[in-house]
């Protein structure tokens, strides 16, 4: 039985990019003071729900075109629906570093 092989577990240039990044929130955080980034922080997720409202906008149309395309006898408009946003997801999973 081979030991555990952190490299393939946990890979560099991700690792990296968590570092980079955690570096970068506590210099803006100093330099900024915490208030200042706290009330950033808020109105940053005052916009979120728009990008997901447009994110379900833009994946609702992609399965209805796949529905019109494929015909409504090859699957439910749901299915195709989950289909879609899966695909999102796991295109947004493997994005390269």
């Amino acid at each position: 039985m081979q030991g555990l092989n952190i490299s393939k577990l946990v890979p560099w240039k991700a690792l990296a990019l968590v570092i980079a990044s955690i570096a970068l929130l506590s210099w803006w955080i100093h330099s900024l003071g915490a208030n200042q980034v706290a009330e950033q922080f808020i109105a940053g997720l005052a916009a979120f729900p728009m990008v997901l409202l447009i994110s379900f906008f833009y994946a609702f149309l992609q399965a209805l075109a796949w529905q019109l395309a494929v015909g409504p006898s090859k699957g439910s408009f749901w299915n195709l629906f989950t289909l879609e946003a899966g695909g999102n997801a796991l295109r947004l999973r493997h994005v390269k570093l």
